[in-house]
């Protein structure tokens, strides 16, 4: 791991920043995926600033920020920076050089530890959003809310160094200690009222990378929150529809396929008050 080169470390001394957040203006902006508040920084997603965006995530005011998006936080803005949105820029963003520790979930002690010793895959492609936290309380809250020694360590109380030292030491590659990782996809499905694990979903929602963004997700709790809201959470997770993987698990699968596969459901008949399987929907 390379020293660092550019003290005291701050960030006017580094540079070596990322050409992306070179020369970048500080704002309010809203945390979509971690703390769901406003945040102040410079770490915002680089979309949002983009033709079109800024006006409606980038604030100058917080309380502009509070008000259009988390109209209902009390504790809004949020007083702790944002995760960054790729977890290779953190030597950029923070302070002291090089790096900074987050929350993070242990699964295998059911709670959050603390530190820089998670797996490396929390921190890159965008699963930083959903694993790594700035507070306890938001690691805990997520992951183990019923945990009773949940964080099980913290700033004062952790061993630094990398995943691979604590919990993953001279393990041969085939080793079942090692996670594995979903690579689930989520899409709303209005008529239904809950979201589709598949990818099977209309080709428009991939043809854009704004209705990618919008349709598409990993986690089923961020579709069900956004299209359907906080009050509908809970049902539209319990009914969460098994779709088709057109790619991947199902490569193979072909339309005739995907067509066969829906035929085999059930769905509402409105003319007779009931459910039917007869093969004859609309």
């Amino acid at each position: 791991f390379p020293w660092p080169i550019h003290f005291p470390g701050t960030p006017e001394h580094r540079q070596d920043s990322p050409d992306s957040e070179v020369h970048r203006q500080t704002f309010f902006f809203p945390d979509l995926h971690n703390k769901l508040n406003c945040v102040q920084g410079r770490n915002y997603e680089s979309w949002m600033l983009e033709d079109g965006f800024p006006e409606h995530y980038l604030f100058i005011d917080g309380d502009e920020c509070c008000d259009k998006w988390y109209p209902t936080e009390t504790n809004c803005p949020d007083s702790e920076p944002a995760v960054n949105p790729e977890e290779e820029h953190a030597a950029w963003y923070a302070d002291p050089y090089p790096n900074a520790g987050y929350f993070f979930p242990d699964f295998t002690v059911s709670s959050c530890g603390f530190g820089t010793d998670y797996p490396s895959w929390f921190g890159s492609n965008g699963y930083e959003k959903w694993y790594l936290f700035r507070t306890a309380s938001e690691c805990c809250t997520k992951y183990f809310p019923t945990s009773p020694n949940c964080p099980y360590e913290d700033q004062t109380s952790y061993e630094p160094g990398y995943y691979w030292e604590s919990y993953q030491n001279d393990l041969p590659n085939d080793s079942d200690a090692y996670p594995v990782i979903r690579n689930d996809t989520f899409y709303p499905d209005i008529s239904a009222g809950t979201c589709v694990n598949g990818t099977d979903y209309p080709d428009w929602m991939l043809s854009d990378k704004d209705f990618e963004r919008m349709y598409l997700y990993k986690e089923p709790d961020g579709c069900c929150k956004f299209w359907f809201g906080e009050a509908a959470l809970l049902p539209c997770m319990n009914s969460i529809i098994q779709g088709v993987y057109v790619n991947g698990t199902n490569s193979n699968t072909t339309d005739s396929d995907i067509e066969a596969e829906r035929l085999t459901k059930w769905y509402p008949a409105i003319k007779g008050n009931n459910c039917r399987n007869d093969q004859d929907m609309p």
